[in-house]
């Protein structure tokens, strides 16, 4: 009997490193809460937030799209600032695209 293994081709430019860290979010002065990395790369963050996601029903979560999320990481004194970019509202996840961090160096840390 022959085995076929089809292997996931990851085609991102830039690949994630699996680092979770609890994390503050700021949507804007009403939409606060916290959640946890999932993965991180130089470029973007993958968060998972079920605190974000309780106010909000599913056909909701789309509006979540391109606003900017302000993300404090709790233990590294670390602030980042980006767009969301992807919402999973099923697994309560979103995707930022980094625009600012306040510490550049230690995120490229972070991200080797």
């Amino acid at each position: 009997m022959k085995m076929e293994y089809n292997f996931f081709n990851d085609r991102r430019k830039i690949l994630r490193k699996t680092y979770k860290a609890k994390v503050s979010l700021q949507l804007n002065e009403l939409i606060k809460g916290y959640g946890y990395t999932k993965d991180i790369s130089i470029g973007g963050v993958c968060i998972s937030s079920p605190e974000l996601f309780a106010f909000l029903r599913v056909e909701q979560v789309h509006q979540f799209l391109n606003l900017t999320l302000i993300v404090s990481f709790i233990s590294e004194s670390l602030t980042l600032q980006g767009t969301i970019i992807r919402v999973n509202a099923i697994k309560k996840e979103l995707v930022i695209s980094i625009s600012q961090i306040s510490k550049p160096n230690r995120w490229m840390w972070l991200c080797k």
